[in-house]
């Protein structure tokens, strides 16, 4: 599905900042504190990030091979990537993150911003969403430790759409097969000024351009960009998201926004 138009320029721009911040705050803070309903400590956190820096940069990108099918292998995955950097200190962990990060913006440079690249759950990703996610992977986990430290860290609106511009790319690889059988659902998310649509019909289908589903949705969901993408990431619940302005907004069935949750493997 289409969800905006972006181009390399603004996405690089928009990725340096975002790890300019991401490994000033790494530097600043304690790295043993605790990530919130996590096992990693921010340090971790650090080292995660140049383990994916290392998955965008190391491997063939038309190819499956290191990538992983389900939610459940990737979180094997990160551990196993995670436990090979564990002798890092965290100096080292930025300066590596710098380099890597230098490697991909030379290597996205030769990538086609429409051209269709390999990801995880047998899904295919254009070169603009790719960069996306590596967005998201930076303001997300600049989020994670920002909250456990205690400081501020702010998602620009307009950053949380280039993010949710790759992650609707792949979002089908997350549906739970188990959980669409039989099913009949659409739903509307408004993030901010755009929007993204859900349409199951009888157990089959998936995210799709709004235009293409159904004028009158099961469900519609609205709220600023940047609190969806964090309950989308689920780093915030429902009242946090509430206290957000991230809402049901009504629709044919809302009674129905209980079953969305469940729809997606974690």
């Amino acid at each position: 599905m289409r969800y905006l138009t972006t181009d390399p320029d603004e996405l690089v721009r928009r990725s340096t900042l975002a790890l300019h911040r991401f490994v000033t705050l790494t530097q600043e803070v304690d790295p043993a504190t605790r990530i919130q309903a996590s096992d990693w400590t921010a340090k971790q956190v650090a080292a995660h990030v140049l383990s994916v820096l290392h998955r965008y940069n190391d491997r063939d990108l038309t190819s499956w091979e290191g990538l992983s099918t389900t939610p459940a292998e990737l979180n094997e995955q990160n551990n196993k990537e995670l436990a090979a950097l564990e002798t890092l200190s965290v100096d080292e962990l930025v300066a590596g993150i710098r380099t890597e990060f230098d490697r991909w913006i030379a290597i996205s440079a030769e990538m086609d911003p429409a051209g269709s690249y390999k990801f995880h759950f047998r899904q295919t990703i254009d070169g603009n969403g790719g960069a996306g996610n590596l967005l998201g992977e930076l303001l997300v986990h600049g989020f994670d430790i920002a909250r456990a430290a205690k400081r501020p860290w702010e998602i620009d609106d307009r950053d949380a759409h280039l993010v949710f511009n790759g992650v609707l790319q792949v979002a089908d690889g997350v549906l739970d097969p188990a959980a669409l059988a039989g099913l009949d659902l659409s739903v509307l998310w408004r993030i901010g000024d755009q929007a993204a649509m859900l349409n199951i019909v009888d157990g089959q289908g998936g995210f799709v351009d709004p235009a293409d589903g159904p004028a009158r949705p099961d469900v519609i969901i609205g709220g600023p960009p940047a609190p969806m993408l964090l309950s989308l990431y689920g780093r915030i619940g429902p009242f946090a998201g509430a206290r957000r302005g991230v809402f049901l907004r009504g629709g044919r069935r809302p009674w129905r926004v209980a079953k969305v949750e469940s729809l997606f493997l974690r």
